[in-house]
C-alpha cells in the first residue's frame, strides 16, 4: 500500500513574495512521498518557503495512506498527486489581524 506524509505547518508571509498587508498567515498542508519524517519536514518547510512564506511552527507530520482520504475527496486528490509529483503543496491563508482602532462597518 502507498504512503505518504502529509504536514501541517502555520506560516507568515516573507513580506516579498507574499505581502503582510494581504495575508495575516497560512495553515500550509506538504504532501510529499519522503516516508523518512525528519526529511518530510525538512521538504516542507523548504517548499513553504519557496512559495513566499516563513515557518512559524510545524503543527503535525502524519503519515497517511489513500484509505485515510475516504471521507476527503480534496485531500485523496492531493493524495494522488503527490504519488505522481512528489510533493504538493496546499495554501490556506488568513487575513491580517483587526486592531482595535480599525473601523467596523
Amino acid at each position: 500500500m502507498k504512503e505518504i506524509f502529509v504536514v501541517q505547518v502555520e506560516a507568515s508571509p516573507d513580506g516579498t513574495k507574499q505581502s503582510i498587508d494581504e495575508f495575516g498567515g497560512a495553515y500550509i498542508n506538504v504532501y510529499t512521498t519522503e516516508l523518512n519524517i525528519r526529511n518530510a519536514i525538512d521538504i516542507a518547510e523548504s517548499e513553504v518557503l519557496e512559495a513566499g512564506w516563513r515557518t512559524k511552527r510545524v503543527l503535525s507530520a502524519t503519515l497517511n495512506t489513500a484509505d485515510d482520504f475516504s471521507d476527503d475527496d480534496a485531500g485523496l486528490q492531493y493524495f494522488e498527486q503527490a504519488l505522481l509529483d512528489g510533493v504538493v503543496v496546499v495554501i490556506h491563508t488568513f487575513p491580517p489581524q483587526h486592531t482595535e482602532t480599525d473601523l467596523f462597518h
